[in-house]
């Protein structure tokens, strides 16, 4: 019995740990939505290889391909005329800028840029955003 246990112990920890235990998303959207916060005042302080993820076309035209929306987005600016999920993800709370945030209807992720484009570009395949 004490075997079983442990087993059913070990497969709730997995499915928690790689993402069975979390299908919200950072915020509500229709489609796969990708945001960058970032400061764009703070570009030159940043490595190469995240500053070059961060600008990429790379990511946009993946989303744009599966018909998501993204956006560049500095916290500091003006939202009065931008769109809800725009504000919505301003909102997203963060430890710091640069911040990816990655959304469908089903799930997503909102974490600390990546340092590079591959890893950007996984982070946002894996929420549906193929190249």
């Amino acid at each position: 019995m004490k075997t079983a246990t442990n087993i059913v112990c070990v497969l709730l920890l997995l499915w928690l740990i790689f993402g069975g235990g979390s299908s919200s998303a950072p915020i509500d959207v229709d489609r796969l939505t990708v945001v960058v916060v970032e400061q764009s005042e703070q570009r030159g302080g940043l490595p190469r290889p995240q500053l070059a993820a961060i600008m990429s076309a790379a990511w946009t035209i993946a989303v744009d391909k599966n018909g998501g929306q993204w956006a560049r987005l500095d916290p500091d600016g003006d939202l009065s005329k931008a769109d809800q999920w725009i504000v919505d993800a301003a909102a997203v709370p963060r430890d710091s800028v640069p911040w990816l945030i990655v959304a469908t209807p089903s799930g997503g992720t909102s974490m600390a840029m990546p340092a590079d484009l591959p890893a950007t570009m996984a982070a946002i395949e894996k929420h549906g955003g193929t190249p």
